[in-house]
């Protein structure tokens, strides 16, 4: 089963610990977003229906405008 450059990229930044077939099954089950700079994805206190897994750059954690983490790939 063949992985795409960015599937691979994920598969050893979770070092690898799934088989590929369940692997392939995850990443079928979702989609690739890019987000722009300084876009907001998730509000406090808003009911999500995702899982998000950074695979490049980094995003701020932050409580009522202030930051308390950053999250970077691999995350």
């Amino acid at each position: 089963m063949n992985l795409s450059h960015d599937e691979r990229q994920v598969h050893t930044m979770i070092g690898g610990r799934m088989d590929i077939l369940n692997f392939k099954k995850f990443m079928n089950a979702g989609t690739w977003c890019t987000y722009e700079k300084n876009k907001k994805i998730i509000t406090e206190n808003e009911n999500i229906q995702k899982l998000f897994y950074i695979v490049d750059g980094e995003g701020d954690v932050k409580i009522k405008d202030s930051q308390i983490a950053t999250i970077s790939k691999g995350n």
